[in-house]
């Protein structure tokens, strides 16, 4: 299974920590894959970590521009 499907799975079960070392991880190594980034916003936000979903957000504004 993908990481990134895993990571999902694990949000979807209520396994929001570890969704979200998980998709720190696959971001990490792949830096510029939209939908990771996509993920862990949306993961550090249902953890109320503010500061670590605003900084996945512009990543992926920043990514999102690139790709128009």
């Amino acid at each position: 299974m993908d990481e990134l499907e895993t990571a999902r799975r694990l949000a979807d079960e209520g396994r929001l920590h570890d969704a979200l070392q998980l998709a720190q991880a696959f971001c990490e190594r792949h830096p510029r894959h939209l939908e990771g980034w996509r993920l862990l916003a949306a993961i550090g936000e249902r953890l109320g970590m503010s500061a670590a979903s605003g900084i996945a957000h512009r990543r992926v504004a920043e990514l999102e521009r690139e790709l128009n």
